[in-house]
């Protein structure tokens, strides 16, 4: 009796008489939205970030500026510079190109819709 599991005999030859398809045509789209995605993620929290840590006093001067103010506008601008240094290292992996196509399905609309309100 044949299991329920197993394919039948002209099925099995068929799928050995194809011929392999070329990984590298498969990896290379999906590197290419992985990094599309990954950038347009990075891109977008680091324009919410300099948005959000920009100081809302301004003085004539930086001494006018209330030490909170320069506090947030320093933390922002030391984290659009790692998330730019973050942005030109791309992961080895190609399993991390696949996350980063989910995430940017998932965050990139949410994202938006974000930096919409906040700007």
């Amino acid at each position: 009796m044949r299991s329920l599991f197993q394919p039948p005999q002209e099925a099995r030859v068929a799928s050995r008489s194809r011929a392999p398809v070329a990984p590298e045509s498969h990896s290379s789209r999906l590197r290419a939205a992985g990094i599309i995605s990954r950038s347009l993620l990075l891109i977008l929290l680091c324009l919410m970030a300099a948005r959000v840590s920009a100081p809302q006093h301004l003085g004539s001067t930086w001494h006018d500026v209330p030490r909170g103010d320069l506090i947030r506008a320093l933390l922002g601008i030391s984290f659009c510079v790692w998330m730019l240094v973050e942005l030109f290292i791309l992961p080895k992996d190609p399993a991390a190109y696949r996350t980063w196509i989910y995430l940017g399905v998932t965050l990139l609309p949410l994202g938006i819709v974000c930096l919409i309100v906040v700007w």
